[in-house]
């Protein structure tokens, strides 16, 4: 924290976060800045790696969190101009980056990192977070000054940080099972986006701005398609082994898919030796979506040493809490993380994972539909989008309301994208919370989704999949699959690393031609139903390039995403907390009609389950926050 700082309020956040680094702690406090880092020992497993970490003149103060894969090129350089190293960690070659560029250090950094550097000359606080958002950093702005955490958890533990919810973070919450950055749940805690830094001064001025987009890669020529194989190959060859560095065990998680496969396949290829792989089942509840035998198959095919742990209903129902408490916010994803995460904590303190595959390289169906609608000629709905924000105020029906911001949706990229992730339509979402404080009517909640995409998207591209994926990494991967993975990976003090979506591998892969990327046939002619890999002509680049080091047959395995049987559980498991979350008085829930027909659809197996766990996980997080009412909003 900058401005007003309190040593005891920093132990209360350190407390709160003390499972993010067991290995060690330590305090920078003077009459401008409490600084607090609780350490997960990676690289420089001594003393000598202790935070916060200041620099030999003791003018700089640093606390990093994360591994920068280029430090030991960035530090060769650096001793080449004069500077001197007391330890082997990445956090050190960091500090000097700044010393010798200042602000400018970011265009040196590449990997997965979160930091805060406090200059004593300048009296400011100069905080970044990495290119794609892998690693968090919330903070909030107060006149008192700057308070800052990897957690919100951590935030509220500062007296100064008021659990005051987010009114449209809610409402976004239930219609997308995720809250859209820079908002929280709670109405005055930000979290930094990906590839931006921010940057606050002792008079209380600060300024935040972006620094890196993907949309900014361009190419000089597009190579041919054998070109672009062989430069995908090398890349993520490049990427994996960068990402093999450390002083603690290592692994991987390993599915039934793709992108996990290439991460042991370049894993094993660079050398490693002695691979553990982890995997999820399901425990013979679901053998749909069980992907652990294939999975096994694999460990097999490459010889590593193989961990499997099968999930029940009932083992989901014991640690429900404790996966709650990990979320960190409210969401509907990331259980299956977290239970892979504590199981292989007992062998690795890092992870390897293929996250990200599907986003850069085109992985999912939906994105070869809406390619396919890109592509065609149709009707732009261009009136209809222009003239949004008066519909409300022509006297329309709430029906006719609907179909109108529905139409306009589905004529836009974005809109079409986010439509296509709805946990809840908006107006399913306004009827729940309408007897609450402040309601959001159903317009009220489009022209809020209408605002989120317009500030993912970025108008100057002209190659479909480019904008398509754009949205889907600044969305669904940012603000889900990366957060998720980050807070329930850490909850067991296990460091999860993501090399599909290495900074240098984006910038290639990403001003791609979309037909580089998908079989232009499979795009145009073929059926919308058909799910291999090999005829789809889904993620077309990262199979081409690693075909020959997969298992046999993979290629032509039904693509599928990674699911869990949440009908399942909820049936065997979470009766009594389903009747707690909707019919108990003491549920902060409104004891509304849709309430009870959102229930009722469940039971009648009408209705997508993830409507009903998407409450049920929001009554729990609220318990363990304390936050009683759902009326105290902003």
């Amino acid at each position: 924290m900058t401005g007003r700082v309190s040593a005891p309020a920093l132990s209360g956040m350190l407390d709160a976060t003390r499972h993010r680094g067991p290995d060690d702690s330590g305090t920078y406090v003077d009459d401008h800045v409490a600084i607090g880092m609780n350490r997960l020992s990676i690289l420089d497993l001594s003393h000598a790696g202790h935070q916060p970490m200041l620099s030999a003149d003791e003018q700089l103060v640093l606390v990093y969190n994360g591994e920068m894969y280029n430090f030991r090129e960035e530090r060769q350089k650096l001793e080449g101009l004069g500077h001197s190293f007391r330890s082997h960690t990445d956090t050190e070659v960091v500090l000097a980056l700044y010393q010798q560029y200042g602000r400018e250090c970011l265009r040196h950094m590449r990997g997965m990192f979160a930091f805060a550097l406090w200059d004593k000359r300048k009296c400011e606080m100069f905080a970044a977070r990495d290119h794609l958002g892998i690693k968090p950093f919330l903070y909030a702005l107060q006149p008192s000054g700057l308070i800052f955490c990897s957690e919100l958890k951590g935030m509220v533990a500062h007296p100064g940080v008021p659990k005051t919810l987010d009114r449209e973070s809610l409402y976004e919450y239930l219609v997308n099972g995720h809250i859209n950055q820079p908002r929280t749940i709670f109405s005055r805690v930000k979290s930094l986006e990906p590839g931006h830094s921010l940057v606050w001064k002792a008079d209380g001025s600060h300024t935040v701005q972006r620094y890196w987009s993907a949309a900014q890669s361009v190419h000089s020529r597009t190579p041919s398609y054998d070109e672009a194989v062989a430069t995908t190959r090398k890349l993520v060859m490049e990427s994996v082994a960068e990402e093999l560095v450390s002083d603690v065990p290592l692994g991987v998680f390993l599915s039934g898919g793709v992108d996990s496969n290439v991460v042991v396949a370049a894993m094993q290829a660079s050398g490693a030796s002695r691979i553990q792989t982890y995997s999820i089942g399901f425990g013979g509840e679901s053998d749909a979506l069980d992907e652990s035998e294939h999975a096994r198959e694999s460990a097999k095919f490459f010889g590593t040493e193989h961990y499997a742990v099968d999930v029940s209903s009932a083992d989901v129902a014991r640690e429900f809490e404790n996966m709650v408490s990990g979320f960190d916010q409210p969401v509907v994803d990331g259980y299956n993380t977290y239970l892979v995460s504590k199981h292989a904590r007992t062998g690795v303190t890092v992870a390897l994972s293929g996250l990200g595959g599907d986003e850069v390289f085109g992985g999912y169906h939906i994105y070869r539909t809406m390619l396919r609608q890109a592509l065609a000629p149709r009707q732009k709905h261009a009136l209809a989008r222009a003239t949004r924000p008066v519909w409300q105020h022509l006297g329309l029906s709430e029906s006719r309301l609907v179909q109108l911001h529905e139409a306009a949706a589905l004529a836009t990229i974005p809109g079409h994208y986010s439509s296509s992730q709805l946990v809840y339509k908006p107006a399913q979402v306004a009827a729940l919370l309408r007897p609450t404080a402040r309601p959001m009517s159903v317009s009220d909640l489009y022209l809020l989704q209408q605002r989120t995409n317009a500030a993912l998207d970025d108008d100057g591209l002209t190659d479909p999949f480019q904008h398509i994926s754009l949205i889907a990494m600044r969305s669904f991967m940012t603000h889900r699959l990366l957060r998720d993975s980050d807070a329930v990976s850490m909850k067991h003090s296990l460091e999860i690393r993501v090399p599909l979506i290495d900074k240098r591998l984006i910038e290639y892969i990403f001003p791609l031609p979309w037909d580089l990327k998908f079989k232009r046939d499979a795009v145009l002619n073929e059926p919308a139903s058909d799910k291999s890999y090999a005829t789809a002509g889904v993620k077309r680049l990262l199979v081409d390039a690693f075909e020959d080091l997969l298992p046999p047959g993979m290629t032509t395995r039904v693509k599928r995403g990674f699911t869990m049987p949440l009908t399942v559980w909820l049936d065997k498991a979470f009766s009594e907390r389903m009747r707690h979350t909707f019919e108990s008085e003491s549920s902060p829930l409104p004891k509304t009609d849709a309430l009870a027909q959102t229930l009722a659809r469940f039971r009648a197996k009408k209705s997508n389950p993830f409507q009903v766990w998407s409450l049920v996980v929001l009554v729990e997080w609220l318990r363990q926050m304390g936050v009683t009412t759902l009326d105290d909003m902003e």
